[in-house]
C-alpha cells in the first residue's frame, strides 16, 4: 500500500472490510489494481472488477471520460500520420483489444480500429499470501482512424430533421370504434431482418434480393398480416423497427458498406438512396397500420444499423409529430419494454446478450416485473424462428422470422430460413391469444 493512503479497517475476523470508493480513488491517483488489490484480500482483476460493480449500482460515483474515449493514466496516447495510438502499460487486466477500448471507453459509432498488437511476459509478483508467484503481465496498444464522411451525414440527418420539424406533414384525425374491456387487443407487427440495401444474386444464393425487392415484400406482408389479423378488434398497434432494417450503417471511402464493426457487406444501391428506401418503408408501414389502431414505434437497432436506425428514428419523430395517432420511442437504453395490461414484451435485437441472460435482466431493469402476468422477449438477428420457455420466473423468449434472402455469406455456409413475417395479438387481459404469419409463397401470391 503507498504511504499516503488511508488504512484500511478490518472486521472482527481480521479480513479488509472493502471500501471501494477508496480503491477507485487509490487507482485514479495512479496506483495499479495489482497493487490495490492484496490490501482487500482480492486480486487485482478482482477489485477492478468489484469497483465497476460498484459504479453500475451507483454505490460509488463513475467519472465520467470525454467522447473519444480520452486514456486513463494507465493508457498512453498519441497522435502520429493521422493515426490516434491508445497503449496500455503492463497490465493484469488490459489483455485484449476489447479490454482497451473498455477502459478508455472509445466510441465506435466515432472511431474504427486499424490495426493492433497484444504483447506478453512472465512476471515474478508477489500475491495475496505475500509469496512470489508467476504472474502474466499484458500490453494492448491499437491504433485508432476517425470514421470518414461520419460529420458529414450527420449534418445531412441534422439538415433533414430540420427540414421535417418545420413541414411535418399533417394527417387528419382518425375516429377508432370504441371497444369494450374484454374486447381490447393489441397488434404486434414485427418487420425483423430486413437488410434494405443487401445484394443477392438468385444463381449463388437461391434468390434474388436488393432494395426494391426487400420493401415490396414488406409493404406486401404488412398489408397481408392486417388482412389475417382483421378479425379482432385493437386498441394499439406495437411495431418495433430496426433489427437490421438498414443493411449497412457505414461505407468504405464513401462506397459500399459495412456494418457497425466493419464488416463488409454486399450492398445494392449507394447510401443515401438505401436510407431514403428505409424511411418510405418505415412511413408505409406506419400509416397502413395507423388507420386501423393507435401505433406505437419502438426503435431498436441491430448490429448492422446501430448508429443509422436512432437517426432514422429522429426522422420519424419529426414526421409523425403533429399526428397524435402515432407515437415513436426512441431512447438510447440497450433494450426496450412494453407494458400492455397483463403483459410485459422486452425488444433487443439479440446480439449482444445470451438468450439465457434476458429473463433476469428484465426482472432486473423493469420495477413492474412481478406485476405482469405475461412476460416475453421478443428478439431477432438469427433470421430463423425460434422459441423456447426460461426456467427463470417463466419469461419466454421468441426469435422472430425474417423475409430476408441468404446473402453470399450465409449461403456459402449452408445457412438458410423459412423467410416469413410474423403479427401477434396481445389481450389487455388474457396475455397472448393468437399470431399470424405471412410466408413468401403467400406474399409472392399476392398481386402487387
Amino acid at each position: 500500500m503507498s504511504s499516503d493512503a488511508a488504512p484500511v479497517r478490518l472486521n472482527e475476523t481480521g479480513s479488509p472490510i472493502p471500501d471501494l470508493s477508496q480503491a477507485l480513488a487509490r487507482f485514479n491517483a495512479g496506483e495499479e489494481w495489482d497493487a490495490i488489490g492484496p490490501d482487500y484480500g482480492k486480486t487485482g482483476n478482482a477489485i477492478r472488477k468489484a469497483v465497476r460493480r460498484a459504479q453500475m449500482r451507483g454505490v460509488i460515483e463513475t467519472q465520467s471520460t470525454p467522447d473519444r474515449g480520452e486514456p486513463t493514466n494507465r493508457i498512453a496516447w498519441t497522435e502520429t500520420q493521422g493515426h490516434t495510438i491508445l497503449e496500455s502499460s503492463k497490465s493484469t487486466t488490459i489483455r485484449t483489444l476489447d479490454d482497451l477500448l473498455v477502459e478508455c471507453q472509445v466510441d465506435l459509432t466515432r472511431w474504427t480500429v486499424d490495426r493492433y498488437v497484444v504483447n506478453k511476459w512472465d512476471s515474478v509478483m508477489r500475491g495475496p499470501d505475500n509469496k512470489p508467484t508467476i504472474t502474466e503481465l499484458f500490453q494492448v496498444r491499437a491504433w485508432l482512424e476517425p470514421i470518414p464522411g461520419l460529420d458529414a451525414t450527420r449534418e445531412l440527418f441534422a439538415g433533414l430533421l430540420a427540414d421535417l420539424s418545420g413541414a411535418a406533414r399533417v394527417y387528419e384525425p382518425v375516429t377508432y370504434p370504441a371497444l369494450a374491456d374484454d374486447d381490447a387487443h393489441m397488434l404486434e407487427i414485427d418487420p425483423f431482418d430486413l437488410h434494405v440495401g443487401m445484394l443477392s444474386w438468385a444463381e449463388e444464393t437461391g434468390a434474388d434480393y436488393d432494395s426494391d425487392i426487400a420493401t415490396d415484400l414488406a409493404r406486401r406482408a404488412v398489408g397481408r398480416l392486417l388482412q389475417l389479423s382483421s378479425g379482432f378488434r385493437f386498441e394499439r398497434v406495437l411495431i418495433p423497427l430496426g433489427h437490421d432494417l438498414c443493411h449497412t450503417d457505414r461505407t468504405v471511402d464513401g462506397k459500399g458498406g459495412t456494418t457497425t464493426r466493419g464488416t463488409q457487406q454486399d450492398v445494392d444501391t449507394r447510401p443515401v438512396k438505401m436510407t431514403r428506401a428505409v424511411i418510405n418503408l418505415c412511413v408505409a408501414i406506419i400509416d397502413a397500420a395507423r388507420e386501423i389502431a393507435p401505433v406505437t414505434v419502438v426503435v431498436v437497432p441491430g448490429n448492422h444499423d446501430t448508429e443509422k436506425m436512432p437517426l432514422i428514428g429522429e426522422v420519424l419523430t419529426a414526421w409523425y409529430r403533429q399526428d397524435n395517432e402515432v407515437s415513436i420511442v426512441n431512447d438510447p437504453a440497450p433494450r426496450q419494454y412494453v407494458r400492455y395490461g397483463a403483459s410485459l414484451i422486452g425488444l433487443t435485437h439479440g446480439h449482444e446478450v445470451k438468450a439465457n441472460d434476458l429473463p433476469l435482466i428484465m426482472a432486473t431493469e423493469r420495477p413492474d416485473f412481478g406485476e405482469a402476468t405475461f412476460r416475453l422477449w421478443r428478439v431477432g438477428h438469427l433470421h430463423r424462428k425460434g422459441e423456447n420457455v426460461s426456467e427463470h420466473g417463466g419469461v419466454r423468449i421468441c426469435v422472430a422470422p425474417s423475409l430476408a434472402a441468404r446473402d453470399h455469406w450465409h449461403a456459402s455456409k449452408g445457412y438458410g430460413h423459412m423467410r416469413a413475417m410474423e403479427a401477434h395479438v396481445w389481450h389487455r387481459n388474457h396475455g397472448p391469444v393468437g399470431q399470424f404469419t405471412a410466408t413468401l409463397p403467400a406474399i409472392q401470391a399476392t398481386a402487387a
